[in-house]
């Protein structure tokens, strides 16, 4: 008799549940029925998946037509087409956001807001991109300053005289002082909002923004693993935003690719991919015949195989978007 009271009072829970689980159901139906999807506008929006940007991504072809050993990946034909963005900026575009950042940001910082929500795609990547290096400025000031923390126990005196000699001589540094200088005013909760004026202007097609966003993020990875869902937001549009440059044919575009297929930081590890999209990227900054061994550098060597496939990707590459 005590088993099956013991049994009842199981069930009967389960039963409960089962049958609020169902009028739940119900009345779920009930609801879309009366309240249906309004016409032009789709019931469910798939997210973009990480791993399948919105460009189509070129395959590795499982045998390549040249069949010789590799060891340089040449430039197939001109590299005038190739577009520059990023570190290949000229100096007129590139100043702003540069490693010293914008000089009295914090007083410009309403301004360049404002104009950015009304649609200033300059201001918007202005912004993202000086409040990008102040992030990267607060986040070495903090390592400095950890080590000559008075907590912090050092092995001996000559170690806390070299620790305090380095850091006064960073500290020293020209650019250094000028980032301090221009990020002055500027507060933490600003610096966080780097991400979504870089992504506001690179959505709708800048590529200095694109590029810049990436930077920023990248130098934020540790960070970043620390918070999945903002991991994933990451990977989604750097992934996103570099392949849609690249296949415009810019040139550091194939050089995020690269590192990312190399270390993984957005893309999903491939040493044929991070050889390839590296060789486009060395013909852009103008290394017409950029070797292997060089583009896979800290890598296990390539297999032939590998290496016939990287060069046949790479010129794919450029036939595909950087053919003039």
């Amino acid at each position: 008799m005590e088993n099956s009271a013991s049994r009842t009072r199981l069930v009967l829970p389960a039963l409960l549940l089962v049958a609020l689980a169902a009028v739940f159901l119900l009345w779920r139906d009930q609801a879309t029925d009366a309240f249906p999807t309004p016409a032009g506008e789709v019931a469910v929006k798939h997210p973009i998946i990480v791993g399948e940007p919105l460009v189509e991504v070129l395959e590795i072809a499982d045998a390549p037509p040249d069949m010789s050993d590799v060891v340089t990946i040449a430039a197939p034909g001109p590299t005038d087409g190739f577009r520059t963005t990023g570190t290949l900026l000229p100096a007129d575009r590139l100043e702003p956001t540069g490693i010293e950042g914008i000089p009295n940001l914090a007083i410009l910082y309403s301004e360049l807001a404002a104009a950015a929500r009304a649609g200033d795609l300059e201001a918007a990547w202005k912004l993202g991109g000086g409040l990008s290096v102040c992030g990267s400025h607060f986040r070495q000031l903090s390592q400095l300053e950890k080590r000559i923390h008075p907590h912090r126990v050092l092995a001996d005196e000559v170690s806390r005289d070299r620790e305090f000699a380095e850091v006064s001589a960073a500290m020293e540094r020209p650019t250094f002082k000028t980032r301090d200088a221009n990020c002055k005013g500027v507060t933490k909760e600003q610096v966080t909002e780097a991400e979504d004026w870089l992504l506001l202007a690179a959505n709708q097609g800048d590529q200095t923004a694109a590029h810049y966003y990436v930077n920023n993020m990248q130098g934020r990875l540790g960070e970043l693993a620390l918070d999945p869902p903002a991991l994933m937001r990451f990977r989604t549009n750097a992934s996103r935003l570099m392949h849609r440059d690249a296949s415009q044919c810019v040139g550091t575009a194939f050089n995020w690719l690269s590192i990312a297929y190399q270390i993984g930081t957005f893309e999903t590890r491939d040493q044929v991919r991070a050889v390839a999209y590296g060789a486009v990227f060395a013909w852009a900054a103008g290394d017409l015949q950029p070797q292997i061994s060089r583009l896979n550098f800290g890598q296990p060597p390539l297999s032939p195989l590998q290496a016939r496939q990287a060069q046949d990707l790479a010129r794919r590459l450029y036939q595909a978007y950087c053919r003039i």
